[in-house]
């Protein structure tokens, strides 16, 4: 007989041992995770056999304080959370006000990327990260002698098409490859390369993939976005609450286009149900009504059926769609704001 749990603590370098596990043959037998002052067990602990030992893989933490601080290479972006600080010349950096929960932290220079596993100190080693496979570099190729015909016939712009197609073709070459490897690949290559990546994942996969995926898009239109897209997508509680955190800062921003600020904030209302509970979720549809009715008028008026020219009554209905994704109480709270007699169609538009 062997006991069912045996502990251990890690050294300075972060390594463990439990000797004398008896009667063990399948991997599926061990179960490994870890508990640290100050940090959640994130992830790892998968267990493989190497000869005789069986070995684990790293065990990712992360901070739940509000601070987190380290080294890494002097210059570099780090990102935790919706918070990004660029490294002193001393390699030191300290992120405050973070959300007192998982908040994944990575570090970017030029082609070097470093993040994962939380120690203390907090310290991030950048690896160069450079794109692998004959495919890719041909896409590449292609690419180039598309874009060179097109200059050499005059053209005055490049349509926005062949770009995707660009991103396209390198995305495909590297579908076999993991997430993650992925990922590194079009590291430094815009947020375009990084939205279409995740469009061909479908916003779906490993959370922290994801997490980092977003987290490393500059604008805050397109990262807004696509962590709600993973969030929704995955119904994973922590990258639902990373991306409530953005929302929150994206939405402290001056509006620049009441159409999409009145769309993200219908958008984001799933996640918040999801992340903070119907509560909230009901503020958030309060927050998202008000401003439909600060924008389309107070009463109910003709519909023209542009985005701008429509009237309340018809965003209330087309909106409908995004909420039914949290939950019916907030369709029927959304509902409730409709003006119209249900001889008008709008409240049968909402339901269908």
């Amino acid at each position: 007989m062997f006991a069912a749990v045996r502990t251990a603590i890690s050294n300075a370098n972060g390594d463990f041992m439990v000797p004398r596990l008896r009667g063990i043959d399948s991997a599926e037998q061990i179960q490994l995770s870890g508990a640290k002052e100050g940090f959640a067990f994130r992830r790892g602990g998968e267990v493989s056999k190497n000869g005789p030992v069986w070995q684990s893989s790293d065990l990712i933490f992360t901070p739940l304080s509000r601070i987190v601080s380290g080294t890494t290479q002097p210059g570099a972006k780090v990102i935790a959370g919706d918070k990004e600080v660029t490294v002193g010349t001393d390699g030191k950096f300290r992120i405050d006000g973070l959300p007192e929960d998982d908040s994944p932290v990575f570090a970017v220079k030029d082609n070097l990327f470093g993040g994962g596993v939380v120690k203390t100190p907090l310290v991030i080693d950048l690896q160069p990260q450079s794109l692998q496979g004959t495919d890719v570099e041909l896409a590449h190729r292609v690419w180039d002698e598309v874009i060179r015909e097109v200059e050499v016939k005059g053209s005055e712009f490049v349509d926005p098409g062949w770009i995707k197609m660009k991103m396209m073709l390198h995305t495909h070459a590297m579908s076999q490859q993991s997430q993650a490897a992925q990922l590194e690949a079009v590291q430094g290559k815009g947020d375009s390369a990084i939205g279409l990546l995740g469009e061909n994942w479908k916003w779906n996969g490993d959370p922290a993939v994801l997490a980092k995926a977003c987290a490393l898009i500059k604008s805050p239109f397109v990262r807004f976005r696509c962590f709600v897209a993973s969030a929704k997508t995955t119904g994973d509680l922590v990258l639902a609450r990373l991306a409530l955190a953005d929302a929150k800062s994206y939405f402290a921003r001056p509006i620049e286009d009441d159409a999409s600020h009145e769309i993200d904030l219908y958008l984001v209302l799933p996640i918040t149900l999801q992340a903070e509970g119907e509560k909230a979720a009901f503020a958030a549809l309060d927050r998202a009504t008000a401003f439909t009715v600060k924008t389309h008028g107070g009463r109910n008026r003709a519909n023209d059926w542009t985005l701008g020219g429509m009237s309340r009554d018809a965003i209330f209905a087309r909106q409908t769609k995004d909420v039914a994704e949290g939950s019916l109480a907030l369709v029927r709270r959304l509902m409730e704001n409709i003006e119209a007699e249900p001889s008008d169609g709008f409240h049968a538009m909402a339901l269908g």
